[in-house]
């Protein structure tokens, strides 16, 4: 185990969590039908949140990620906690939040969290400020990364950050496309004909809007692509 092995490229994430270890988050929401899918670093970590272990039934832990954003668990950006209070909001699902409104032309409001997007990550063990995310990105990402997105559905898959990009880029190039450009277009990528964008990582100082990332007709052109898959989507 990593917790054991101080060799191991897991152990540093794993020992830097203080508490009892927590189990991987795979990802969040409805990974199959979501049509965007954002790639982070790794998730943070919140001690005192409910939060599956060791003890749970693996079909109650995969209810527990599938349905991360009901109001039973998750209510307006709030998790529960074990006390049976609520967080504060989380500061980066309300950016993805406003990331997807974008994409969907429409009020951030009226965006359905794990319907609309789905998360997940290239490190799947939680830790704080990308804590150990470095040592163990290259273990994670090409153990896992590839098989969550051969399952998602997504047409569009945001990359956010470096090391999101560091994790996918092995499978860019595996796939025969370019891991230098911020935007993709349509492309078969594992099987399904997707666009890609790199972003900043949320929180960071940089500007992190698709229009301030993007060329003006790449903006434009990922806009009315995706307006027109979810049109023919709708209509089948």
């Amino acid at each position: 185990m990593a917790s054991k092995d101080l060799v191991h490229p897991c152990s540093k994430i794993v020992l830097s969590q203080a508490s009892q270890f927590q189990l991987p988050e795979p990802w969040n929401g409805n990974l199959v039908f979501a049509p965007i899918l954002f790639i982070s670093s790794n998730p943070s970590i919140n001690e005192e949140e409910y939060y599956p272990d060791h003890t749970w039934e693996d079909s109650h832990i995969v209810s527990f990620f599938e349905n991360r954003f009901q109001e039973d668990q998750t209510d307006d950006r709030r998790v529960l906690l074990k006390s049976g209070e609520r967080s504060p909001k989380v500061k980066y699902w309300n950016e993805l939040r406003y990331r997807t409104a974008e994409i969907l032309q429409c009020a951030p409001e009226n965006v359905e969290f794990g319907k609309d997007f789905a998360i997940t990550e290239v490190v799947h063990c939680k830790s704080r400020k990308n804590k150990g995310v470095e040592e163990s990105l290259d273990h994670c990402s090409q153990k896992y990364l590839k098989k969550i997105l051969e399952v998602s559905g997504a047409r569009l898959l945001v990359v956010l950050g470096k090391f999101a990009r560091m994790g996918i880029k092995p499978l860019l190039i595996q796939e025969g496309l370019p891991s230098d450009q911020i935007f993709i277009k349509p492309s078969d990528f594992l099987g399904q004909e997707r666009c890609l964008v790199f972003l900043p990582q949320p929180g960071s100082a940089q500007k992190r809007k698709f229009e301030s990332c993007l060329a003006k007709q790449d903006s434009q052109f990922l806009l009315n692509w995706f307006k027109k898959r979810a049109s023919n989507v709708e209509s089948l």
